[in-house]
Formats: C-alpha cells, sequence, structure tokens
C-alpha cells in the first residue's frame, strides 16, 4: 500500500485497522483515521512513509499502526501517529546518507555481502524515490569512501572498510543518544492502562529516554539474553510486582547486581503481596494510570541524574 506493490492484507474489525504484510515495507498497520484524513493520498508523504517502513523493516524495528488520534502501546503493538512517523524521516542530506548506510549494512548477512538495488522499492531504503536521486545518494557515498559502486544502473555496490567505520561510529552514536528505561512488569491485559497511560509517558515525558518492554522488543537471539542486554543498557529499571509475578523480582535483582537503579511500584490492592525482601524499599503506590503517572514523573525527577 504504502510503497505500491502488491502484496497480503487483512482487516481487524475490532481496531479498525488494516494490515499489509509487504516485501518491502514489512508488517505495519493503517487505522481508518489515516484513511480518513487522506494522509496516504499525498504521493510525497505517502512515499516518505514507504521509505522509514522499509528502514523499520530492515532494523528489526518493532511492528507499528498507523493512526492519527493515538500514540502508544495497545494490545502489545506500537501505535504511532501519522505526523509523529514522519518526523523520523531525515532532516538533512549528510543525515540521510548516514541513515543510508546503516540500512544498507542492516540489509546483508555479511561485511562482504554485494547489496543489489533492482526496483524503485529497493531504493526507498536509500531515502530516493527514482533512480536519479538514488545515482546522486550511491555517488555521494562512493566519494565518502564508504561503498564502492559495482556498476550505475542499477546500482550494486559494496560496503567498503571506511563504511564499516562509519557503521560503527553511528552504532555507538545512537546507543548513547537514547538513553533507555527498561520496563519490568505483569504483562496482563489489566496492566495495560497502567503502562500506556501512566509508565511510558512517564519515563518518555523528557523526549529523549526509551521506555522498553521485552514483550513489545522484536528480536532473534534467547529471551533471557535479551532481557539481560536490555537491562545492562538502562539508565535505571522500573519494577512493578503488581500480580507477584517472580520474573519482575528477578530482573530488578539483576539490575541491582550491576548498580542500576530500581523504581518500585505496585497498585494499592496488591499493597499485601510485596515480598518480604523488597518491603523496606520506598514503593509507589497508586491506584490509577493517572495518579501513577503524576508520582512516577516526580520520582524520575528527583532520583535519576539526567544526561
Amino acid at each position: 500500500m504504502l510503497c505500491g506493490t502488491q502484496c497480503a492484507s487483512w482487516h481487524d474489525e475490532p481496531n479498525n485497522v488494516l494490515w499489509f504484510e509487504c516485501p518491502h515495507c514489512g508488517k505495519f498497520g493503517v487505522n481508518n483515521t489515516v484513511e480518513m484524513n487522506g494522509n496516504l493520498s499525498n504521493d510525497k508523504m505517502r512515499v516518505k512513509a514507504a521509505m522509514l517502513a522499509a528502514e523499520r523493516r530492515v532494523r528489526y524495528l518493532t511492528t507499528f499502526v498507523l493512526s492519527n488520534d493515538f500514540s502508544g502501546s495497545r494490545d502489545g503493538v506500537t501505535w504511532l501517529k501519522f505526523e509523529e512517523f514522519l518526523s523520523g524521516y531525515p532532516r538533512f542530506p549528510y543525515e540521510m546518507l548516514e541513515r543510508a548506510l546503516l540500512n544498507a549494512a542492516a540489509s546483508i548477512s555479511w561485511p562482504g555481502d554485494r547489496i543489489a538495488v533492482k526496483s524503485a522499492q529497493d531504493a526507498y531504503l536509500f531515502f530516493s524515490p527514482d533512480s536519479g536521486a538514488l545515482l546522486y545518494v550511491l555517488r555521494q557515498m562512493n566519494a565518502l569512501g564508504w561503498i564502492t559502486l559495482v556498476n550505475s544502473i542499477p546500482g550494486d555496490f559494496y560496503i567498503e572498510a571506511k563504511g564499516w567505520q562509519k557503521v560503527e561510529e553511528l552504532t555507538k552514536k545512537t546507543n548513547e543518544s537514547q538513553p533507555q528505561a527498561f520496563v519490568a512488569m505483569w504483562f496482563d491485559k489489566t496492566m495495560q492502562d497502567i503502562y500506556e497511560k501512566g509508565i511510558c509517558p512517564a519515563v518518555e515525558k523528557d523526549k529523549k529516554t526509551r521506555c522498553v518492554r521485552i514483550d513489545l522488543e522484536e528480536f532473534n537471539d534467547d529471551i533471557c539474553d535479551q532481557i539481560i542486554a536490555s537491562i545492562r543498557k538502562s539508565r535505571y529499571v522500573i519494577a512493578d510486582i503488581t500480580g507477584n509475578r517472580g520474573a519482575v523480582y528477578f530482573e530488578a535483582g539483576f539490575a541491582y547486581g550491576f548498580g542500576i537503579p530500581v523504581i518500585w511500584l505496585v497498585k494499592k490492592d496488591d499493597l499485601h503481596n510485596v515480598a518480604f525482601d523488597t518491603n523496606h524499599y520506598k514503593h509507589i503506590v497508586y491506584e490509577t494510570p493517572e495518579e501513577l503517572y503524576e508520582k512516577l514523573s516526580n520520582r524520575i525527577d528527583a532520583t535519576i541524574v539526567a544526561e
């Protein structure tokens, strides 16, 4: 739908979402509010959306739904407002070249693999709407020493040593510039509003810190390895012990072992279930998502050192 490729689609009636599984854009959904607002009738915006979707596919980012009235997590799926989604498009030409290089690196299995650009949709990975724009992008990357062009049409190339050096530099920069907070909690439907309206907006209020919940992430490794890796990369951990889940205590304990701050939460009606080995910590006790948002925001401001 975004890139014009014919692909499988199906309708999710309860959420008014039309889902697509595209070889170029990956799996994504479009809420009916996007169609009603006519966002995708604008060719320029549609192509930009296709480029960003293709980038998410090769970077193994979460499946998403485009909407116009909601941004957050719903039933374990990331929802993004259309305008917010497009704001992720590269702002400057050099940023476009850097992200094109990262996309190229993410699209291959081995450093020596040849990257073939066979169609207009393939060119979207390099923020190029047509062959002329693609050739320009590849020539600039070649001039910087990042790649070697095999031919100009259709645009096959290899990433060179300078390119891999740049990929490493950009990857480190990205990890350092996007601090995260790991959330350990009970993944039950009764807790969805707590996460969407309380925890996540409080964590991401500073516009820098990303809220990480392992069931909303996509990865290929063992889940236990992924949990540990995510905790070690986090500035702090939020542990909601509502539901008395053993995994939450384990993840919080692991964070303590690495000197990572832990903020404890619990619903008021579950306070009596607090384990004896954590009841000496100061818990945020809440009844509603709105109350939690206020209390958690204040705790983060007071105890987490800003970077």
